[in-house]
């Protein structure tokens, strides 16, 4: 069943939509080890989205994202 007002476009294979889909890889970077752990903790709730790594510098961020290769990175 599709939410009310959507409607997919033409050729649309529904069965697409129930596939599982990878995880969003976030990378969070925050000198505040507060802020860090407040938006882990809030994206962690979202099945659909993984923290692999956070860091507190850039420095430290540079090799986890070589790393982790994350698809978004958040930043203070």
């Amino acid at each position: 069943m599709s939410p009310i007002g959507y409607h997919p476009p033409p050729g649309y294979d529904e069965s697409l939509r129930k596939m599982k889909m990878d995880k969003i890889k976030v990378l969070i970077i925050d000198d505040s080890a507060i802020a860090r752990g407040m938006i882990t903790k809030c994206l962690s709730e979202c099945e659909d989205i993984e923290v692999v790594a956070t860091a507190m510098d850039p420095y430290i961020a540079r090799d986890r994202i070589l790393k982790h290769q994350p698809d978004v990175i958040t930043l203070d």
